[in-house]
């Protein structure tokens, strides 16, 4: 039985869900969180075809040292300043975010030194959607369009 625990949790806990609102999307990654989720998170934001902003958070669990209680603590380190027009740009704040939280000794917040970092739980990132298109994604129906009218 101790053989198929791992194998348990593969199945009760899922890799990743996706939740899209009509003006949102919101992903939560699952597993994988101890190291960088940048890759993960941007191959579904390179999916987007218009501008938008990003909205960071996590959370993670936290274990008493005296009597083992367990604690969630939630942390969101907050949102793009300014619409993200490349996906280039969007993997850059992202890089960021995620650096800081892999920081564990500057990030985590305990409610005191009883409590000490276990694992991560979840990284969800939020794409709030703008209906500007990407920089250099201007269709060709619209560009042709464009040309027509100002070529007559």
């Amino acid at each position: 039985m101790a053989q198929e625990g791992p194998k348990l949790l593969e199945e009760i806990i899922p890799k990743d869900s996706k939740e899209k609102g009509r003006r949102n999307i919101t992903w939560k990654l699952f597993r994988g969180l101890a190291g960088s989720v940048v890759d993960s998170i941007m191959t579904k934001v390179e999916a987007l075809q218009t501008s938008f902003y990003l909205r960071f958070s996590y959370t993670y669990q936290l274990r008493n040292v005296e009597n083992g209680k367990v604690m969630f603590f939630h942390t969101n380190l907050g949102g793009s300043l300014t619409l993200l027009t490349t996906h280039a740009a969007a993997r850059e704040w992202l890089h960021e975010k995620d650096a800081s939280r892999l920081d564990t000794d500057q990030v985590v917040e305990r409610p005191n030194t009883k409590w000490s970092f276990q694992r991560w739980v979840q990284v969800q990132v939020k794409d709030i959607l703008v209906e500007q298109p990407l920089l250099g994604q201007v269709d060709c129906l619209t560009g042709c369009a464009i040309k027509k009218v100002f070529m007559h």
